[in-house]
Protein backbone atom coordinates (compact mmCIF):
# COMPACT_ATOMS: atom_id res chain seq x y z
CA UNK A 1 0.00 0.00 0.00
CA UNK A 2 1.27 3.50 -0.74
CA UNK A 3 2.08 6.03 1.93
CA UNK A 4 -1.42 7.36 2.86
CA UNK A 5 -0.58 10.99 2.04
CA UNK A 6 1.94 10.37 -0.71
CA UNK A 7 1.50 13.85 -2.19
CA UNK A 8 3.11 15.23 0.97
CA UNK A 9 6.18 13.00 0.63
CA UNK A 10 9.49 14.87 0.11
CA UNK A 11 9.95 13.50 -3.41
CA UNK A 12 10.35 15.07 -6.84
CA UNK A 13 8.34 12.30 -8.46
CA UNK A 14 5.97 9.65 -7.11
CA UNK A 15 5.75 6.12 -8.55
CA UNK A 16 3.24 3.64 -7.15
CA UNK A 17 3.19 -0.13 -7.79
CA UNK A 18 -0.35 -1.49 -7.82
CA UNK A 19 -0.35 -5.25 -8.37
CA UNK A 20 -3.85 -5.14 -9.82
CA UNK A 21 -7.14 -3.27 -9.65
CA UNK A 22 -9.15 -6.11 -8.19
CA UNK A 23 -10.76 -5.63 -4.78
CA UNK A 24 -12.45 -8.77 -3.47
CA UNK A 25 -13.20 -7.45 0.00
CA UNK A 26 -13.74 -3.83 1.02
CA UNK A 27 -11.61 -3.80 4.14
CA UNK A 28 -10.51 -0.45 5.59
CA UNK A 29 -6.97 -0.69 4.03
CA UNK A 30 -8.44 -1.72 0.65
CA UNK A 31 -10.94 1.11 0.75
CA UNK A 32 -8.25 3.68 1.62
CA UNK A 33 -5.99 2.37 -1.16
CA UNK A 34 -8.82 2.58 -3.72
CA UNK A 35 -9.89 6.05 -2.57
CA UNK A 36 -6.39 7.51 -2.73
CA UNK A 37 -5.55 6.16 -6.17
CA UNK A 38 -9.00 6.94 -7.55
CA UNK A 39 -9.24 10.55 -6.40
CA UNK A 40 -5.65 11.67 -5.80
CA UNK A 41 -3.80 10.03 -8.68
CA UNK A 42 -3.05 13.48 -10.12
CA UNK A 43 -0.20 13.58 -7.59
CA UNK A 44 1.26 10.32 -8.95
CA UNK A 45 3.67 10.47 -11.87
CA UNK A 46 3.53 6.80 -12.74
CA UNK A 47 1.76 3.61 -11.70
CA UNK A 48 3.35 0.22 -12.30
CA UNK A 49 1.24 -2.83 -13.07
CA UNK A 50 2.84 -6.27 -12.87
CA UNK A 51 1.22 -7.57 -16.09
CA UNK A 52 -0.54 -6.07 -19.10
CA UNK A 53 -3.82 -7.31 -17.65
CA UNK A 54 -3.06 -5.68 -14.30
CA UNK A 55 -2.24 -2.41 -16.03
CA UNK A 56 -5.56 -2.42 -17.92
CA UNK A 57 -7.41 -3.21 -14.70
CA UNK A 58 -5.60 -0.36 -12.89
CA UNK A 59 -6.59 2.11 -15.61
CA UNK A 60 -10.23 0.98 -15.41
CA UNK A 61 -10.54 0.76 -11.62
CA UNK A 62 -8.70 3.92 -10.63
CA UNK A 63 -9.43 6.07 -13.72
CA UNK A 64 -5.74 6.74 -14.26
CA UNK A 65 -4.62 8.12 -17.61
CA UNK A 66 -3.13 5.27 -19.68
CA UNK A 67 0.04 7.29 -20.36
CA UNK A 68 0.84 7.17 -16.63
CA UNK A 69 0.54 3.38 -16.35
CA UNK A 70 3.48 1.08 -17.13
CA UNK A 71 3.91 -2.68 -17.07
CA UNK A 72 6.89 -4.33 -15.36
CA UNK A 73 6.62 -8.08 -14.87
CA UNK A 74 7.33 -9.56 -11.45
CA UNK A 75 10.40 -11.69 -10.98
CA UNK A 76 10.78 -14.98 -9.18
CA UNK A 77 13.39 -15.86 -6.57
CA UNK A 78 16.42 -17.89 -7.66
CA UNK A 79 15.64 -20.37 -4.87
CA UNK A 80 13.02 -21.90 -7.16
CA UNK A 81 14.74 -24.75 -8.93
CA UNK A 82 14.29 -28.47 -9.40
CA UNK A 83 15.13 -30.27 -6.13
CA UNK A 84 16.38 -33.90 -6.33
CA UNK A 85 13.73 -36.33 -5.10
CA UNK A 86 15.64 -37.65 -2.07
CA UNK A 87 16.38 -34.13 -0.85
CA UNK A 88 12.83 -33.00 -1.54
CA UNK A 89 11.32 -35.89 0.44
CA UNK A 90 13.61 -35.14 3.34
CA UNK A 91 12.32 -31.57 3.35
CA UNK A 92 8.70 -32.71 3.07
CA UNK A 93 9.09 -34.99 6.09
CA UNK A 94 9.88 -31.91 8.20
CA UNK A 95 6.23 -31.00 7.65
CA UNK A 96 4.97 -34.57 8.27
CA UNK A 97 4.29 -34.91 4.55
CA UNK A 98 4.76 -38.46 3.27
CA UNK A 99 2.57 -38.49 0.13
CA UNK A 100 4.22 -40.09 -2.90
CA UNK A 101 2.19 -38.21 -5.52
CA UNK A 102 0.01 -35.15 -5.22
CA UNK A 103 -1.44 -32.12 -6.90
CA UNK A 104 -0.42 -28.89 -5.23
CA UNK A 105 -2.02 -25.50 -4.67
CA UNK A 106 -0.06 -22.61 -3.14
CA UNK A 107 -1.76 -19.43 -1.95
CA UNK A 108 -4.29 -18.09 0.49
CA UNK A 109 -7.59 -19.90 0.89
CA UNK A 110 -10.15 -17.24 0.00
CA UNK A 111 -13.03 -17.08 -2.50
CA UNK A 112 -11.34 -15.50 -5.52
CA UNK A 113 -8.57 -18.11 -5.33
CA UNK A 114 -11.24 -20.67 -6.30
CA UNK A 115 -9.92 -23.40 -4.00
CA UNK A 116 -13.43 -24.78 -3.45
CA UNK A 117 -13.77 -25.70 -7.13
CA UNK A 118 -10.29 -27.25 -7.01
CA UNK A 119 -11.43 -29.52 -4.18
CA UNK A 120 -14.64 -30.32 -6.08
CA UNK A 121 -12.61 -31.22 -9.18
CA UNK A 122 -10.31 -33.41 -7.11
CA UNK A 123 -13.26 -35.27 -5.55
CA UNK A 124 -14.75 -35.81 -9.01
CA UNK A 125 -11.37 -37.02 -10.30
CA UNK A 126 -11.14 -39.61 -7.55
CA UNK A 127 -14.77 -40.67 -8.08
CA UNK A 128 -14.28 -41.37 -11.79
CA UNK A 129 -10.66 -42.51 -12.22
CA UNK A 130 -8.07 -44.74 -10.59
CA UNK A 131 -5.65 -41.87 -10.07
CA UNK A 132 -4.13 -42.02 -6.58
CA UNK A 133 -2.65 -38.54 -6.32
CA UNK A 134 -3.46 -36.67 -3.15
CA UNK A 135 -4.26 -32.96 -3.05
CA UNK A 136 -1.94 -30.70 -1.06
CA UNK A 137 -3.12 -27.18 -0.24
CA UNK A 138 -0.40 -24.89 1.11
CA UNK A 139 -1.49 -21.52 2.43
CA UNK A 140 -3.10 -19.62 5.26
CA UNK A 141 -6.84 -19.60 5.73
CA UNK A 142 -8.76 -16.41 5.11
CA UNK A 143 -12.45 -15.52 4.82
CA UNK A 144 -14.33 -18.29 3.01
CA UNK A 145 -11.84 -20.96 4.08
CA UNK A 146 -14.34 -22.81 6.27
CA UNK A 147 -16.38 -23.75 3.21
CA UNK A 148 -13.30 -25.31 1.61
CA UNK A 149 -12.32 -27.07 4.83
CA UNK A 150 -15.84 -28.49 5.37
CA UNK A 151 -16.03 -29.76 1.78
CA UNK A 152 -12.69 -31.53 2.17
CA UNK A 153 -13.43 -33.00 5.59
CA UNK A 154 -16.89 -34.26 4.62
CA UNK A 155 -15.69 -36.05 1.49
CA UNK A 156 -14.72 -39.72 1.41
CA UNK A 157 -11.22 -38.61 0.40
CA UNK A 158 -10.67 -36.39 3.43
CA UNK A 159 -7.49 -38.26 4.35
CA UNK A 160 -6.07 -37.48 0.91
CA UNK A 161 -6.81 -33.75 0.96
CA UNK A 162 -3.95 -32.28 2.95
CA UNK A 163 -3.48 -28.79 4.36
CA UNK A 164 -0.24 -27.09 5.40
CA UNK A 165 -0.61 -23.51 6.61
CA UNK A 166 2.96 -22.40 6.10
CA UNK A 167 6.07 -23.58 4.27
CA UNK A 168 9.26 -21.50 4.38
CA UNK A 169 10.63 -19.96 1.19
CA UNK A 170 13.67 -22.22 1.16
CA UNK A 171 11.52 -25.37 1.55
CA UNK A 172 8.78 -24.56 -0.94
CA UNK A 173 10.77 -25.65 -4.04
CA UNK A 174 10.90 -29.18 -2.60
CA UNK A 175 7.11 -29.35 -2.49
CA UNK A 176 6.78 -28.04 -6.04
CA UNK A 177 9.40 -30.53 -7.25
CA UNK A 178 7.55 -33.53 -5.84
CA UNK A 179 4.15 -32.48 -7.21
CA UNK A 180 2.48 -34.03 -10.23
CA UNK A 181 1.19 -30.55 -11.13
CA UNK A 182 0.36 -27.18 -9.67
CA UNK A 183 -3.35 -26.41 -10.02
CA UNK A 184 -3.78 -22.66 -9.72
CA UNK A 185 -7.24 -21.76 -10.99
CA UNK A 186 -7.77 -18.34 -9.46
CA UNK A 187 -10.65 -16.18 -10.68
CA UNK A 188 -8.55 -13.02 -10.69
CA UNK A 189 -4.81 -12.44 -10.50
CA UNK A 190 -2.62 -9.47 -11.31
CA UNK A 191 0.29 -11.85 -11.94
CA UNK A 192 0.12 -15.26 -10.24
CA UNK A 193 3.62 -15.92 -8.89
CA UNK A 194 2.99 -19.60 -7.98
CA UNK A 195 2.71 -20.60 -11.65
CA UNK A 196 6.17 -19.20 -12.42
CA UNK A 197 7.61 -20.68 -9.21
CA UNK A 198 6.27 -24.12 -10.16
CA UNK A 199 7.55 -23.89 -13.72
CA UNK A 200 11.02 -22.97 -12.45
CA UNK A 201 10.94 -26.19 -10.40
CA UNK A 202 10.05 -28.31 -13.44
CA UNK A 203 6.44 -28.79 -12.34
CA UNK A 204 3.58 -28.83 -14.89
CA UNK A 205 0.99 -26.11 -14.37
CA UNK A 206 -2.78 -26.06 -14.76
CA UNK A 207 -4.17 -22.54 -14.55
CA UNK A 208 -7.10 -20.32 -15.47
CA UNK A 209 -7.77 -19.10 -19.00
CA UNK A 210 -8.63 -15.62 -17.72
CA UNK A 211 -7.18 -12.41 -16.25
CA UNK A 212 -3.36 -12.29 -16.19
CA UNK A 213 -2.74 -16.03 -15.99
CA UNK A 214 -2.61 -16.94 -19.72
CA UNK A 215 -0.35 -13.92 -20.27
CA UNK A 216 2.11 -15.05 -17.60
CA UNK A 217 1.90 -18.74 -18.52
CA UNK A 218 2.79 -17.89 -22.12
CA UNK A 219 1.62 -21.17 -23.65
CA UNK A 220 3.52 -23.31 -21.14
CA UNK A 221 0.50 -24.36 -19.04
CA UNK A 222 -2.81 -26.14 -19.51
CA UNK A 223 -5.54 -23.49 -19.44
CA UNK A 224 -9.02 -24.19 -18.10
CA UNK A 225 -12.23 -22.30 -17.47
CA UNK A 226 -11.97 -21.73 -13.69
CA UNK A 227 -15.76 -21.90 -13.32
CA UNK A 228 -16.06 -25.38 -14.87
CA UNK A 229 -15.22 -28.17 -12.45
CA UNK A 230 -15.36 -30.82 -15.17
CA UNK A 231 -12.79 -28.94 -17.28
CA UNK A 232 -10.46 -28.64 -14.29
CA UNK A 233 -10.81 -32.36 -13.61
CA UNK A 234 -10.07 -33.26 -17.25
CA UNK A 235 -6.86 -31.22 -17.19
CA UNK A 236 -5.79 -32.98 -13.98
CA UNK A 237 -6.48 -36.31 -15.68
CA UNK A 238 -4.46 -35.38 -18.76
CA UNK A 239 -1.39 -34.28 -16.83
CA UNK A 240 -1.30 -37.58 -14.90
CA UNK A 241 -1.93 -39.94 -17.82
CA UNK A 242 -0.08 -38.40 -20.78
CA UNK A 243 3.68 -38.68 -20.29
CA UNK A 244 4.49 -36.86 -23.53
CA UNK A 245 2.30 -33.95 -22.51
CA UNK A 246 3.99 -33.77 -19.11
CA UNK A 247 7.44 -33.76 -20.71
CA UNK A 248 6.50 -30.91 -23.06
CA UNK A 249 4.93 -28.92 -20.23
CA UNK A 250 8.06 -29.28 -18.10
CA UNK A 251 10.33 -28.15 -20.96
CA UNK A 252 8.14 -25.18 -21.87
CA UNK A 253 7.70 -24.22 -18.23
CA UNK A 254 11.42 -24.18 -17.47
CA UNK A 255 12.02 -22.00 -20.52
CA UNK A 256 9.16 -19.65 -19.66
CA UNK A 257 10.21 -19.21 -16.03
CA UNK A 258 13.62 -17.86 -17.10
CA UNK A 259 11.91 -14.72 -18.42
CA UNK A 260 10.85 -13.60 -14.94
CA UNK A 261 13.80 -12.55 -12.78
CA UNK A 262 14.09 -9.92 -10.06
CA UNK A 263 17.22 -8.62 -11.79
CA UNK A 264 15.19 -7.86 -14.91
CA UNK A 265 12.43 -6.38 -12.75
CA UNK A 266 14.92 -4.07 -11.02
CA UNK A 267 16.50 -3.00 -14.33
CA UNK A 268 13.14 -2.11 -15.87
CA UNK A 269 12.07 -0.21 -12.76
CA UNK A 270 15.33 1.74 -12.82
CA UNK A 271 14.83 2.65 -16.48
CA UNK A 272 11.30 3.80 -15.70
CA UNK A 273 12.44 5.92 -12.74
CA UNK A 274 15.09 7.60 -14.91
CA UNK A 275 12.50 8.25 -17.60
CA UNK A 276 10.10 9.81 -15.09
CA UNK A 277 12.86 12.00 -13.60
CA UNK A 278 13.79 13.25 -17.06
CA UNK A 279 10.25 14.44 -17.72
CA UNK A 280 9.54 18.08 -17.07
Amino acid sequence: RPYPFFWLAPAKKIVVTAHDGYIDLWTIPNTIFWFLLRFFNKYVNAVIGVSEFASREIIYTYHIHPKKVFTVYNGTDSVYRRVPEDEARRVARKYDMEAEKYFIYVGRIQPHKNVKRLVEAYISLRDTTNIKEKLLIIGKSSYGAKEVWDLAQNSQYSKDILFIKYVSLEDLPAFYSLATALVFISLNEGFGLPIVEAMACGTPVITSNSTSLPEVAGGAALLVDPYKVEEIKEAMTMVTTDDNLRKKMVEKGLKRAKIFTWEKYAEENLLLYRRILDLN
